[in-house]
Order: C-alpha cells, then sequence, then structure tokens
C-alpha cells in the first residue's frame, strides 16, 4: 500500500508516468480502509486467527499517511 501511496505523491516518485498514478489512485480507491480492517478483525477473529491483537492492530492502521512535503523512508538518496 505504501508503494501505491508513494506513486500518487509526484515529489517522492518523480517521473512516473500520469497513467501509472492514475492506476495506483484507482487500486487505492478500492483498499480496505483502516476501520473497516480494524472491524473486520473485531467481527471476524475466525478468519484473522488469534495472532492478530486488535490494539496493536489498530495502532498500525491508524499511523498518519505521508504529505507529499515528506521524504519516503524507504527510498534512497541521489548519488547513494
Amino acid at each position: 500500500m505504501e508503494l501505491l501511496e508513494d506513486l500518487l505523491i509526484p515529489t517522492l516518485t518523480p517521473g512516473v508516468p500520469k497513467e501509472i498514478r492514475q492506476r495506483a489512485g484507482r487500486v487505492l480507491r478500492h483498499y480496505p480502509g483502516s476501520c473497516d480492517l480494524f472491524r473486520s478483525a473485531k467481527l471476524a477473529p475466525d478468519i484473522w486467527g488469534d495472532t492478530v491483537e486488535i490494539p496493536s492492530l489498530l495502532a498500525r492502521l491508524s499511523e498518519p499517511t505521508k504529505e507529499a512535503n515528506v521524504r519516503s523512508p524507504h527510498k534512497k538518496k541521489k548519488g547513494k
């Protein structure tokens, strides 16, 4: 999901064609939100299993998304 979000931000992924950015946006539009995933984990433990802890899941899902002016931590600096 992080890759798709990065593709929507031209400053993080310069040189990516407009068509690719649009396709990434369409994929993300259909990706379930954190609220949906949390409800699913809580209401269907038989599907998620015992390995998912609801508090840790909620913490991971509620992390703030990147803004356009924040550099992606997995992107290498130029020249390295």
